[in-house]
């Protein structure tokens, strides 16, 4: 087999783990000068996309599927400094190895074939922000998970009330009646009231950081834009079901 070296950059393995509550077999795709991800939970209530530069993850094929993300990042973590090479023979990847600098650890990991990896049900997500953004700092973030934690509950939703300058956040129960409620600032006032609902099981799925929120009133949905310093740009979409 053919053995080349490639650059899995650290901070792009971080955040690809990320989302590996929502989907955790990943096929990765060589998109012009990009590596692109896409993925939905199996509700389809969920969904992700996650663009990096192709210098943060180089590999030459025209995509690679890794069947579990969380093992291969347990491997890549568990070497310091890790060198990574792919086997390939004549016509796809074959196995992804991790190694050590010195030469004497070597980790060996099976990829997937691409064509038989269960295809995200979109080819795109297409958003248009047209109901007001606020910005949700990842203390904030937080804090709402936490209230989710504590209003425990199977049919856990979380609402969002949109209302001229004004978003209303609230966590609720509806067999105890236990309920958490906070108001955020918009970025932008709009000229309606209009509710959003989501599965708190989605919500918690959401990777703790600062995001920009934007909204969607024709599909109900909310777009969560990761606020990052890198090139990687990560996108969360949710929504009561989307349609492919």
């Amino acid at each position: 087999m053919k053995k080349e070296n490639f650059e899995f950059k650290k901070e792009y393995v971080s955040a690809v783990k990320t989302i590996c509550n929502i989907q955790s077999t990943l096929i990765f795709t060589k998109k012009e000068n990009n590596v692109s991800l896409l993925g939905n939970n199996e509700g389809v209530t969920i969904a992700f996309t996650l663009n990096a530069p192709e210098k943060y993850f180089n590999f030459q094929a025209k995509e690679i599927a890794i069947l579990d993300f969380n093992r291969f990042s347990q491997f890549y973590n568990s070497v310091n400094e890790p060198i990574l090479s792919i086997e390939s023979d004549d016509t796809n990847p074959k196995n992804i190895i991790i190694s050590s600098e010195s030469g004497l650890t070597n980790i060996r990991q099976r990829l997937a074939e691409p064509s038989i990896i269960e295809k995200p049900e979109f080819e795109d997500i297409s958003f248009i922000a047209d109901a007001g953004t606020l910005q949700l700092s990842k203390e904030e973030l937080s804090n709402i998970n936490k209230m989710i934690g504590m209003i425990s509950g199977d049919k856990n939703t979380v609402k969002i009330n949109i209302a001229n300058k004004t978003a209303t956040i609230i966590v609720y129960n509806d067999r105890t009646s236990d309920r958490f409620e906070q108001t955020y600032s918009l970025d932008n006032e709009i000229d309606q009231e209009i509710s959003y609902e989501f599965q708190c099981e989605d919500f918690i799925k959401i990777p703790n950081a600062a995001y920009k929120i934007s909204f969607n009133i024709e599909d109900k949905s909310a777009r969560f834009s990761q606020i990052r310093e890198d090139e990687i740009e990560l996108n969360i979409y949710i929504a009561e079901s989307f349609e492919a």
